[in-house]
C-alpha cells in the first residue's frame, strides 16, 4: 500500500473526512472505468462510484490495513455496479445518439495520448469491446473486467468475490466461450 493511502485510511479510521479526498483523487478514474465497463452507462457509473466512496467511508473500520486498498474498494464498486445495473437494466443501443458520447467518455477514460490514426483504431476496438461486453451477463462482465482490466489472479478474484476458485474458473471459462462465440459470429 502506498504511504499516502495508508495515511488517508488512518485519517478515515479516526473519523477525519479529509482522508476520503485523497482516496477519491487516487481512485475515482479507475473506479469509474470499472463501473462503466459493468453498467455500460456513464451516469449510472458515476452514481455507483459515488455510492462506493460513501460505503467505503462508512465501512472503513472493516478494512484490513495490511491488505491493499484497491481490490477492496474496487470490489465495492463492482458489487454496486452489478446490483444497480440489474435494477436499472439500462443498455445503450448503437442507434442511440447518446452512444457516441458514451464511446467518447470510454475513450477518454482510457487516457489516450496517441496519434489520430491510433485513436480511431482504439475507438473502433473500444466500441467492439463495449458491444461484446454488453452481451455478457453481469457476472461474466465482472470476471472479465477483474481478470483482464484489474489484472487479478483467479485466487484473488475468488477471495474478493467470496466464492470458490472453481466458480471463478467456470465463470471465466463461460465468459471466454461466450466472447469467442460472439467474435466468430461477428467476423
Amino acid at each position: 500500500m502506498k504511504n499516502y493511502e495508508a495515511e488517508a485510511i488512518r485519517q478515515l479510521k479516526k473519523g477525519d473526512i479529509l482522508g476520503l479526498k485523497t482516496l477519491v483523487y487516487g481512485y475515482q478514474t479507475k473506479a469509474l472505468r470499472v463501473a462503466y465497463l459493468i453498467t455500460g452507462n456513464s451516469d449510472l457509473a458515476e452514481e455507483c462510484v459515488q455510492e462506493a466512496f460513501i460505503q467505503a467511508y462508512q465501512h472503513i473500520g472493516r478494512f484490513d490495513a495490511r491488505r491493499p486498498f484497491a481490490p477492496w474498494f474496487l470490489r465495492i464498486v463492482s458489487n454496486i455496479a452489478i446490483r444497480r445495473g440489474q435494477q436499472d437494466q439500462r443498455y445503450v443501443s448503437l442507434d442511440d445518439p447518446l452512444y457516441e458520447a458514451e464511446a467518447m467518455l470510454f475513450a477518454s477514460l482510457m487516457n489516450q495520448t496517441v496519434t489520430p490514426d491510433e485513436q480511431v483504431a482504439k475507438k473502433i476496438t473500444a466500441e467492439e469491446i463495449w458491444n461484446l461486453l454488453q452481451k455478457l451477463s453481469p457476472h461474466q462482465r465482472e470476471v472479465i473486467v477483474s481478470r483482464y482490466y484489474l489484472d487479478m489472479s483467479e485466487s484473488e478474484m475468488a477471495k474478493e468475490l467470496k466464492t470458490a476458485p472453481g466458480t471463478v474458473k467456470w465463470r471465466l471459462y463461460a465468459a471466454r466461450q461466450r466472447l469467442r462465440t460472439l467474435l466468430v459470429g461477428s467476423g
